[in-house]
């Protein structure tokens, strides 16, 4: 499209960022292949705005920034170097669930979720978040634990330990 630069020019922002970080050049060839393909893929958004009423986090927000269109923007402007990488724009980026409702709504047919996939692997858009108080969520959203999760809860209410734990009042002690 005629609106956004060659892939070659989008991606000086990435190797100005990457020449402050360690590593191989196998690796930086990765990191440098999926930027280039976050790139491809921001670029199909015409930004049109059917994704926004589908997006639970908007819903419960009503915050643009928390929209798909929104995310793909700073997705995109991180990977350029145009929007810095910090914990406000990895903040964004957390409050996505992950349920790919806009992905339905897409005209263009946007495959968010890959692209959210691969973003939230590039090192720079990790930084702090991915090893603090972030890094939880993240890590649950994995299918082999939620599957574990599941699991251990199905046992928990069927061994009747959640009849007991609800009967002493542990659980309203604990804020529950």
């Amino acid at each position: 499209s005629a609106d956004y630069p060659k892939p070659a020019a989008d991606l000086r922002g990435l190797d100005r960022l990457l020449g402050r970080m360690p590593g191989t050049r196998v690796a930086r060839a990765h990191i440098v292949s999926a930027a280039a393909e976050i790139m491809a893929e921001t670029g199909r958004c015409v930004a049109c705005g059917l994704c926004v009423p589908k997006c639970p986090t908007y819903r419960k927000t009503l915050s643009e920034a928390n929209t798909p269109r929104d995310r793909i923007t700073l997705i995109r402007g991180a990977v350029e170097g145009r929007i810095p990488a910090n914990d406000r724009l990895r903040e964004h980026l957390d409050l996505c669930l992950g349920c790919r409702a806009c992905e339905a709504a897409c005209p263009n047919g946007v495959a968010y979720g890959h692209l959210y996939d691969r973003a939230r692997a590039l090192p720079l858009l990790q930084g702090e978040a991915k090893r603090g108080r972030g890094a939880f969520p993240h890590r649950m959203l994995t299918p082999a634990l939620l599957g574990i999760g599941g699991s251990l809860l199905r046992f928990y209410q069927r061994s009747g330990a959640q009849r007991m734990a609800r009967g002493t009042g542990l659980l309203r002690r604990i804020g529950l």
